[in-house]
């Protein structure tokens, strides 16, 4: 099974990263079309608002990079809506994956729900988390980090926009902060994409 619209975000000031992503999905058979995602650097973009969870009271600001990469989601699920897209799979651009990465994919496809809103084939940081196996390999892990590769549906685009219209935190925390708590997200275990 393949995966559905796959979109990787890139930056064209990063060189090499792109080529490597080229050679290696080409490598493991997945067609894509390049995103060029927001280089917040380049921009002068920052974020006013300050990240409290762990310190609260010192008006940290998270790193232009991850602006950037909150821009970047945001602009794809826009697309995604504009479009009327079902389905999107989205990679960031250090992405890698095993080459028998769809034998796995397509036993979560079998395996996951039919209520699914984000189905997580990368992720991280999960194996401390409070955890429910729903069959096979895919669970519902509250809440996996890492967006570098995970698949949207067109369902869950409302509440998602809604609840990221503004940057304060890395794009993972925010999404486990304000939106995955109110959808039913997913995640493949172990996991099939990694970041290189």
């Amino acid at each position: 099974m393949k995966l559905p619209n796959v979109h990787c975000i890139c930056l064209a000031n990063s060189p090499g990263r792109t080529e490597r992503l080229r050679d290696h999905l080409r490598e493991v058979g997945i067609d894509w079309t390049y995103f060029e995602g927001i280089d917040a650097a380049r921009w002068g973009l920052i974020t006013k608002n300050p990240f409290q969870l762990d310190n609260p009271g010192t008006d940290y600001v998270i790193p232009q990079k991850h602006v950037g990469l909150h821009l970047s989601h945001y602009m794809l699920w826009r697309l995604m809506e504009y479009t009327g897209i079902e389905e999107m799979t989205i990679l960031e651009d250090d992405v890698q994956f095993p080459k028998d990465w769809e034998s796995q994919y397509t036993a979560a496809r079998q395996a996951v729900p039919d209520d699914w809103d984000f189905l997580m084939i990368g992720s991280g940081l999960t194996a401390e988390k409070p955890r429910r196996h729903i069959a096979g390999n895919v669970w519902e892990i509250f809440w996996p980090q890492t967006t570098h590769a995970y698949i949207i549906r067109k369902k869950a685009l409302k509440l998602t926009l809604e609840t990221q219209r503004y940057s304060y935190a890395p794009i993972d925390l925010a999404l486990i902060f304000r939106t995955w708590p109110r959808l039913n997200v997913y995640t493949v275990q172990p996991r099939i994409a990694v970041q290189n």
